[in-house]
């Protein structure tokens, strides 16, 4: 279920007449379905020759992320989209996308399935595997990336590996450290030197939400994948957009980056 509704201007009325209907599949839909007297009809359209799917959490954002590379989803794919931006995208062999201006060590290696953003540099000994790089990221030596999407300005230094995560824009990682399986680093986080992030670790400048499930919440529950509750890091901050996941050598602040699953 792709989560498209094409409705008659009926549905209007109908939650106008239900104003308790606070969710269309669990109550407006259940609500059509168990009335028999006023016969109203639900159909559906099953796609065979076209792509269509919907992003409602992290394991749908790397599913359709793969096709994406992989080009299931043609043309809708990374050389066709950059055509009209000044940074062409190119595929070379293996399913590999390099921006036109990136800046690659001989010695570094790129797997298969990967894309590189234009601004982008790599450095020497680097391994990035079935991974996406944004643009503008400056990547050190001996860093090792697999299964994973940097956003763009990204700063990783050398001797870090990121495994299966999402980074997002501004992150900064310093030398050494570790990015576990299943974590998200939220927009400006710093990861102090050698600081090891447990896997399925969540990092934000946000408040921590409170245990409140929404309705959509629930109904999509079952499609997220488990996660492990962590105590917070202790944080320093340069200033209130760089907050600091600091490492044992790294002077301890009474500010806390929340850090929650």
């Amino acid at each position: 279920d792709c989560y498209i509704d094409i409705c008659s201007p009926d549905v209007l009325s109908l939650f106008t007449d239900n104003f308790d209907y606070q969710h269309l599949r669990r109550h407006f839909v259940k609500g059509l379905l168990v009335d028999d007297i006023m016969g109203y009809k639900i159909y559906t359209h099953e796609i065979h020759s076209s792509y269509a799917a919907r992003i409602d959490n992290f394991r749908s954002y790397d599913a359709v992320s793969k096709d994406i590379i992989q080009r299931w989803t043609y043309p809708m794919v990374p050389d066709v989209l950059s055509f009209g931006n000044c940074h062409e995208m190119k595929l070379h062999r293996q399913g590999i996308y390099k921006a036109s201006d990136v800046t690659l060590s001989h010695s570094a290696q790129i797997g298969a399935n990967s894309v590189i953003g234009n601004a982008t540099s790599i450095g020497e000994q680097c391994k990035i595997l079935n991974s996406v790089i944004g643009e503008g990221c400056s990547i050190g030596k001996n860093v090792l990336i697999h299964g994973s999407y940097i956003w763009d300005n990204v700063i990783i230094e050398d001797g870090c590996k990121v495994s299966n995560s999402l980074v997002c824009d501004d992150v900064h990682l310093r030398a050494g450290a570790i990015v576990e399986p299943g974590c998200i680093l939220s927009f400006k986080i710093k990861v102090g030197k050698n600081v090891v992030v447990p896997a399925y670790s969540k990092v934000s400048l946000l408040d921590k939400p409170s245990n409140e499930d929404s309705d959509e919440e629930l109904e999509y529950a079952d499609t997220n994948s488990g996660v492990t509750d962590s105590a917070p890091f202790s944080s320093t901050r340069g200033n209130a957009d760089h907050p600091t996941i600091v490492s044992e050598d790294d002077e301890l602040g009474a500010s806390e980056v929340f850090f929650y699953s």
